[in-house]
């Protein structure tokens, strides 16, 4: 296992959108999709090519985390205090 090498993830790559069709910067993304044909369902892993305008805006806004209340921290402070002793 430490012989493995980890590869980077890559960065936008020119290419046309899934979703709205025209040519920009895209990411990849793998997505489980289910399909039901006759009755039977499979379940499989779809790349599909995402641009940055279509990628939902849950993955977009990783950056804004809002800040924890005063409470929030108050009780992280008594939970590590009480792992540490």
């Amino acid at each position: 296992m430490e012989n493995q090498k980890r590869r980077a993830p890559s960065g936008p790559k020119m290419g046309i959108c899934d979703r709205c069709h025209e040519e920009k910067l895209v990411r990849t993304i793998k997505v489980r999709e289910a399909t039901v044909m006759d009755g039977a369902a499979t379940y499989g892993t779809v790349i599909k090519h995402i641009c940055e305008d279509c990628s939902s805006k849950k993955k977009n806004d990783k950056n804004d985390i809002p800040a924890p209340s005063a409470q929030a921290l108050k009780n992280l402070k008594k939970s590590m205090k009480k792992l540490l002793r």
